[in-house]
């Protein structure tokens, strides 16, 4: 209730007790409103059996220096290079609970579900308006909370670092609030994105505070977004260079980012496995060792050859495709199977014209407030459209999925600059 909603006499006691009244609902509300940490129950669970087994089996070292005395409220940013992302950042900044910010489409999973909320995560739809996020992060802020963010909004199929997203720069300064970063070296070799099997080999986790929450608020929002981006520019590659990472094969897999021949240049003739990269057409044989470097091709590192063919693509030209479609059912579940559609992407616009649930759907966006796409490698990409998530599955082969994720970062790029 609003105090201004009634006149008060304060001679009054009547109208003493009415003041009073009013304000129990108010501090009830407060309560309400904070973020509470993650279950204690989890964390003691983790902290005694998930993290030495993490730590001895991946040989990770951590350098918490620059964390000691951190308090919250407090933001922390890191890359985001591998998927156990999340469980790195966490051992890194134990004892406390943090709050993460985390993808909506985690949600649509039946097993993470309650997982996801007795960690109580603030989920974000990825590269879409979502002011409730916002509201839910400014929430944890004013509840004490440290948030960890992953600013690049997505994970990294090559082990280097993505675009800083839209927006994080204003968050960052509307928070005021101290800012850390947190870099897992290695993490990206270990579990690559793109692999079929985990690798044995090093993992050096090292701490920044990169500035107070007053500096934060004294910069622009364009200086802080290059204060950010900076800080989290990562080259896995470069950062583990001469450190083996052992594993049965080290290529399988690796045509799901991998999709041009260096020496014939045709596209989706590379075949992976058995520590080589194979062409079909021309008969092109590289081998990738346990230290990521390339031999018998015109490049030295996976990411140098992934780079080579996103700068390839004609702009020009147009992608086309039928797709399998996954949307999010009634029970809030992802139905990977829940249609089909014919998609099309050019430099200015994505098309999609399909069926969904037997409902026919056709909508255009602009590629300027598509930004990205998040990919599953291999498999899909997907987006938002008027707030409901759909998985891109292109048809024949999900490998095509990686070339229209690197068509739209060409578009941005060309857009808004390399940053």
């Amino acid at each position: 209730m609003n105090d201004n909603s009634k006149k008060t006499d304060i001679s009054s006691t009547q109208s003493a007790s009415k003041n009073e009244k009013k304000a129990k609902p108010k501090g009830k509300n407060n309560i309400k409103n904070k973020i509470k940490p993650p279950s204690l129950f989890l964390y003691i669970i983790g902290a005694l059996f998930v993290v030495p087994y993490l730590r001895l089996k991946y040989r990770i070292s951590i350098d918490k220096r620059a964390i000691r005395g951190m308090r919250g409220p407090a933001l922390v940013l890191a890359p985001h290079v591998s998927n156990f992302d999340h469980l790195l950042t966490a051992m890194a900044l134990m004892p406390h609970r943090v709050t993460y910010v985390v993808s909506e489409h985690f949600v649509t999973s039946p097993k993470l579900r309650p997982i996801l909320r007795r960690l109580n995560v603030i989920t974000k739809k990825m590269f879409y308006p979502d002011a409730q996020t916002v509201f839910n992060i400014i929430r944890a802020a004013k509840s004490g909370r440290i948030i960890v963010l992953f600013p690049e909004g997505r994970l990294t199929w090559y082990a280097r670092s993505l675009r800083v997203t839209d927006g994080t720069a204003e968050l960052a300064r509307k928070l005021g609030i101290d800012i850390y970063i947190v870099t897992s070296d290695g993490a990206g070799l270990t579990f690559p994105k793109w692999a079929k099997s985990k690798r044995r080999g090093k993992i050096h986790i090292r701490t920044e505070k990169l500035m107070t929450g007053e500096e934060a608020r004294s910069l622009s929002a364009d200086e802080l977004h290059k204060r950010i981006a900076a800080a989290i520019r990562h080259d896995d590659e470069a950062a583990m260079a001469g450190v083996r990472y052992r594993c049965r094969d080290t290529t399988l897999g690796l045509d799901g980012i991998l999709y041009k021949c260096p020496a014939c240049e045709r596209e989706f003739t590379l075949e992976t496995s058995g520590g080589h990269i194979r062409c079909s057409s021309c008969g092109l044989d590289a081998i990738l060792d346990e230290y990521y470097r390339l031999s018998g091709a015109p490049f030295d590192t996976i990411s140098d050859w992934y780079e080579w063919q996103r700068d390839k693509i004609d702009l020009d030209t147009s992608l086309e495709c039928d797709a399998r479609v996954g949307c999010v059912n009634s029970e809030g579940n992802m139905d990977k199977n829940a249609g089909v559609a014919k998609v099309k992407l050019d430099r200015h616009a994505l098309y999609f014209d399909g069926c969904v649930f037997g409902e026919n759907i056709a909508f255009s966006i602009p590629t300027e407030k598509l930004t990205a796409f998040p990919v599953t490698v291999g498999e899909e990409f997907d987006f938002y459209y008027n707030g409901r998530l759909f998985y891109i599955y292109p048809t024949p082969d999900g490998r095509a999925a990686i070339k229209w994720v690197s068509f739209l970062d060409r578009v941005t790029d060309e857009t808004k600059g390399k940053l």
